[in-house]
């Protein structure tokens, strides 16, 4: 993934586990998460349902977070959705198919963001 965003002027944060993620996530605010499904301790859907706890107990705007994973069954993609993410990748991912859903998940975001920001009184 690092390979495929280096061209994409972004800064990238990683985390080896869901808690470190976890641990990252509670201090900073990120325009978006790309989270792997098998991490060492907590796995990707535990670790989205904790960040979707933070955000709600916080009262943060959702960071969009698209799930990255081996399985490729509609099944898993369910589960993840469940979970709280926004976007489902199963590799092989082809590096316009990352860009294509960042961009997506990322105009989407900002969308909102004004739409809230509008909204306001």
């Amino acid at each position: 993934m690092k390979l495929f965003l280096e061209d994409e002027h972004c800064t990238l944060t990683e985390a080896e586990t869901g808690t470190e993620a976890l641990s990252l996530f509670a201090g900073r605010t990120f325009d978006l998460v790309l989270m792997d499904m098998e991490m060492p301790g907590m796995d990707g859907c535990e670790t989205t349902r904790a960040l979707r706890r933070l955000e709600r107990e916080t009262g943060l705007r959702p960071t969009p977070i698209i799930m990255l994973t081996a399985h490729a069954f509609s099944e898993y993609e369910e589960k993840c959705r469940q979970a709280g993410c926004d976007g489902f990748l199963s590799k092989p991912i082809r590096k316009a198919q990352l860009i294509t859903e960042l961009h997506r998940h990322l105009l989407e975001a900002a969308r909102q963001a004004s739409d809230t920001a509008r909204d306001r009184p």
